[in-house]
């Protein structure tokens, strides 16, 4: 019984898949017909119900055009949205600010006092006490030399090789730097590559000696380099934030080819609420001119550097100087940059870099750790201007210094500046920027600057007596002090954004536009095509079923009703069954013969030749019967 529900189901369900709602026979044509005829997509209508075979001609040219010039703006439009434009949107925000991290620098590199005391670096010290000036030029500190006293002047046309501008004077050109080298290190200056189409001018004097001076200098173990530099517990005489008292505690010790020892201040509890210099942040600093290294330091002040907290400082390429005995004021503007990602372009979040190295992305740092990357792995060594990053890698290599290593790093960085290599350093998605405004005035007066020795011979009577040497000339004091205010000016801040220049709304209404505006269709139009579909499909779907069902059910027939095909072999089997056998008596003929039966197609019993078709005979019952038997079980 179930089984013929289902089966009833099943031909009900059929049978109203092959009708429509008008009851009639469904068929492509109608199907389509149909939607032409309810559809609101302009044109299709038209072509359904016009009467003139012209009309119709017309009417799916101008179709195939509209569909066609909008295919086109359709592209238009998804290769548009597909190149995925941004636009950059400026706003201002007012909210309490971050303070940035600020790094200081003594320009002096070395304490001289804690150096002469050092025991080590033979080369170095025969170079700085062979750079003073008293015995660089001895006669400038003679108050009885007279230029004219052994060569009268002369007037003469200077030749072009004497018009050429030199560094100071004739002693740093004659300098003889190998006697201070005995390690025979090539300059890197002086490597050059093949093909190398750099200016290549002499190399100056002066920046020779600097350079040798750096690379003696970094010879010296890190750590003794640092006790050999000036310490944030004697330059610091004064430290206040937002009024407040900050120590030598909060800062941070980083070492840099340079400028030596250098300090940063930073602080996650510095938040500015208020602008101006009263919400910032006011130091004053003692320079220890006294222990400065006569003719390699060149000036007074101090080197300072600027930065978003936790990103890599780099003072010597990014920062400010700060004379001394000067009140320098910098005033500070914040501007915040976000840019998109992923689709819409390439950033770097900065979280690889802050598991690796624990600082903040910044594309500069990136460049710098890459190059020294490729350094250190190629050539086994690091370059000096970079310790500090090549320390954090591995603390056991060396600086570059034979003669195969500073090729192979003059090569690298030679390939880095031609773009041969290059490194994957994206801009970062998040990062700040601080613009400067600065402002300067002389600093102490001459009175304020007793108050400011007295606080220096309260820390150290040794120093205080050197410069009370001097009090007759208050210069020579003020020169060892320095004032550094830096504040923001205002609380508001600029933000530079990135956003998508075709939003996902705009582009759905430029693609809807597009549609409606060509063959006009909405978004309940495009329902009706995909109803059409769906109708078309379940259609075609049924017919495919019902003609199966179809053959499926004339095989079955065929089988079941004797034909051409089963005649033979049932002919066939009946002989083998009952050969030679006679179900006859007698014959006109007095012959007894077998009466052979054969089914015909017309459905009734084919006798021989003087019995009448369809007749019945006493022995073709029994055998008639069996046969329709044998059917129905078929």
């Amino acid at each position: 019984m179930a089984d013929r529900k289902s089966r009833d189901i099943a031909k009900d369900s059929a049978s109203n898949a092959s009708i429509d709602s008008m009851g009639k026979e469904k068929s492509f044509r109608r199907l389509l017909t149909r939607f032409a005829d309810k559809t609101s997509m302009v044109g299709v209508c038209y072509i359904s119900n016009a009467k003139f075979w012209w009309a119709k001609l017309i009417w799916s040219f101008m179709l195939l055009v509209a569909i066609g010039v909008m295919s086109l703006h359709l592209w238009y439009v998804v290769d548009q949205y597909t190149d995925w434009p941004v636009q950059t949107k400026l706003s201002l925000g007012y909210e309490t600010l971050r303070f940035p991290e600020v790094i200081i620098c003594n320009t002096n590199v070395m304490h001289k006092g804690r150096f002469d005391r050092y025991d080590g670096a033979y080369e170095l010290k025969k170079l700085i006490r062979d750079l003073q000036p008293e015995n660089l030029v001895p006669d400038q500190f003679d108050a009885n030399y007279d230029p004219y006293a052994t060569k009268p002047p002369t007037v003469t046309t200077p030749t072009p090789l004497q018009n050429r501008r030199k560094r100071f004077v004739d002693q740093y050109e004659n300098f003889n730097k190998s006697q201070y080298d005995k390690k025979g290190v090539p300059n890197p200056r002086d490597v050059k590559e093949k093909d190398d189409d750099d200016f290549d001018g002499k190399v100056d004097a002066q920046t020779e000696i600097d350079d040798l001076f750096t690379e003696l200098y970094m010879d010296i173990e890190k750590d003794q380099r640092s006790r050999l530099g000036h310490n944030i517990t004697d330059m610091l005489v004064s430290c206040t934030f937002n009024g407040r008292e900050c120590t030598a505690d909060m800062f941070h010790l980083h070492q840099t080819s340079d400028y030596g020892n250098c300090w940063s201040l930073r602080s996650e509890k510095f938040n500015v609420k208020t602008s101006g210099p009263s919400g910032g942040l006011s130091l004053v600093l003692f320079l220890e001119v006294t222990e400065y290294l006569k003719g390699i330091t060149t000036g007074y002040g101090a080197r300072i550097q600027i930065h978003e907290q936790r990103t890599h400082p780099s003072p010597a390429e990014e920062g400010l100087f700060i004379p001394a005995s000067m009140e320098t004021d910098i005033g500070l503007r914040m501007l915040t940059i976000e840019r998109l990602g992923g689709l819409y372009g390439n950033c770097d979040n900065g979280d690889a870099f802050m598991k690796d190295y624990s600082l903040k992305y910044s594309r500069r740092a990136c460049q710098q750790f890459c190059k020294i990357s490729e350094i250190m792995e190629i050539c086994k060594c690091f370059d000096q201007k970079s310790e500090e990053f090549a320390r954090m890698k591995d603390n056991k290599l060396r600086p570059c210094r034979s003669q195969p290593e500073i090729e192979c790093m003059v090569k690298i960085v030679k390939q880095f500046e031609a773009q041969s290599l290059s490194c994957t350093c994206e801009n970062p998605c998040s990062e700040i920027h601080y613009t400067k405004s600065v402002s300067q005035r002389q600093w102490p007066a001459d009175d304020y600057a007793m108050v400011l020795l007295q606080g220096v011979c309260e820390k150290d009577k040794a120093v205080c007596l050197s410069l009370r040497g001097d009090i007759s000339d208050i210069s020579k004091i003020s020169n060892n002090f320095l004032k550094l205010n830096i504040y923001y000016e205002d609380l508001n801040y600029e933000n530079i954004t990135e956003v998508p220049e075709i939003e996902l709304q705009q582009f759905l209404s430029d693609v809807g536009g597009a549609i409606g505006l060509w063959i006009g269709l909405s978004i309940l139009s495009l329902c009706e095509l995909v109803q059409l579909f769906v109708e078309l499909c379940d259609y075609g779907i049924h017919k495919t079923v019902k003609e199966r069902r179809q053959k499926k059910k004339k095989r079955r027939k065929e089988r079941k009703t004797p034909g051409n095909g089963n005649d033979q072999s049932f002919e066939n089997k009946n002989e083998s069954l009952w050969p030679n056998m006679n179900f006859g008596y007698g014959h006109k003929s007095g012959r007894s013969d077998m009466r052979s039966f054969t089914p015909s197609r017309s459905g009734h019993d084919r006798y021989s030749a003087d019995s009448q078709p369809g007749g019945d005979t006493m022995y073709d019952r029994p055998y008639k019967d069996d046969f329709n038997n044998q059917s129905l079980r078929w």
